[in-house]
C-alpha cells in the first residue's frame, strides 16, 4: 500500500489534444530504421563497412572493373560483405559468373542501380562521398544494431531463450 502524499500547493494545467507531428529529416530517418525498412537498414550496413574497410567514396565503374578484371583483389579491398550488399549476388556467384558478358551486363547494372538509389535519397553525393545523412543512418544503424546484441543477454550476461523469457518458462 503507498502512503499518502500531501499536497502543498495545487496549479491549474492545461490539457492539447492532437498528434506529434515530425517534421524533422532526422525523424524521418528513425522511423524508416525503426520500422524495418530493408533498404535504409541495408544501405546504413553498406555505408558503415564501407566506413569500416577505409573506403571514402562509391564509384561504380571502378567497383565494376575490379570485380570484372581481379576479383580477389577487389575481394580484398571492398570485402564481401559490400559486396553482396551493392550487387546483391552472393560473393561466390559472381566469382564463377565474372567472365561472361551477359552477367556483367546484370552486375553493371545491379551496381549504377544502387549507386544512383543512394545519391537519390542524399546518403552519398554525386562524386560517390558519403554525406552527413549517409553518416547519421549508418550510427542509427549500427546502434540499433548493438541494442539487439544487448537485448539477447540477460541481466547476469548469460544468454536467454527469448521462448522461454516470454513464456516464464525455465530459462535454457
Amino acid at each position: 500500500m503507498l502512503p499518502d502524499t500531501e499536497v502543498k500547493e495545487a496549479e491549474r494545467i492545461d490539457e492539447y489534444s492532437g498528434k506529434l507531428g515530425s517534421n524533422n529529416e532526422e525523424d524521418k530517418l528513425m522511423k524508416s530504421v525503426f520500422s524495418n525498412d530493408k533498404e535504409k537498414i541495408d544501405d546504413g550496413k553498406l555505408i558503415s563497412d564501407s566506413i569500416n574497410q577505409g573506403l571514402g567514396s562509391f564509384t561504380p565503374d571502378l567497383m565494376f572493373e575490379n570485380l570484372v578484371k581481379n576479383y580477389q583483389t577487389a575481394k580484398q579491398i571492398y570485402g564481401e560483405r559490400i559486396i553482396r550488399n551493392v550487387t546483391g549476388y552472393d560473393t561466390d556467384y559472381i566469382e564463377r559468373n565474372r567472365k561472361i558478358p551477359e552477367f556483367q551486363k546484370e552486375l553493371k547494372n545491379a551496381i549504377n542501380s544502387k549507386i544512383t538509389r543512394m545519391r537519390r535519397d542524399k546518403l552519398i553525393d554525386k562524386d560517390g562521398t558519403i554525406t552527413k545523412e549517409g553518416m547519421k543512418l549508418s550510427s542509427v544503424v549500427v546502434y540499433l544494431e548493438e541494442l539487439e546484441h544487448l537485448k539477447s543477454y540477460g541481466i547476469l550476461g548469460e544468454k536467454i531463450n527469448k521462448k522461454s523469457a516470454v513464456y516464464g518458462e525455465e530459462m535454457v
